[in-house]
């Protein structure tokens, strides 16, 4: 199994680098947070990251696939829920819409 890896804003210039990859044999199945353990050489993945694969929102508990990519990238600013309920690290936050189909517009304005 190859998976590209990409790391974005800040977390690239942490580290030093732009892209990574990372290779595995076809019988493992590796979840993101395992991709960038691997890849980063940081330990687990710290708290608020936010991830994708295949430019879609993911957890770090999804299961990747050959042939993915997966972006790292740190939490973004503001359209935060107005409830003040927490924006969800490594995750789609579908009542408020948030994520790429919808250009992270909030379903309830």
């Amino acid at each position: 199994m190859r998976v590209e890896v990409r790391y974005l804003a800040s977390l690239r210039e942490r580290l030093g680098r732009e892209r990574a990859v990372v290779e595995a044999p076809e019988a493992d199945r590796l979840t993101v947070a395992e991709v960038w353990e691997r890849a980063a050489g940081q330990g687990p993945l710290p708290a608020g990251v936010l991830c994708a694969v295949n430019m879609e929102y993911a957890t770090p508990e999804q299961e990747v696939r050959d042939g993915d990519e997966v972006a790292f990238f740190p939490p973004v600013t503001g359209g935060a829920p107005s409830r003040g309920e927490p924006v969800m690290a490594c995750g789609r936050a579908p009542e408020h819409g948030l994520g790429p189909r919808n250009g992270g517009r909030r379903r309830d304005r």
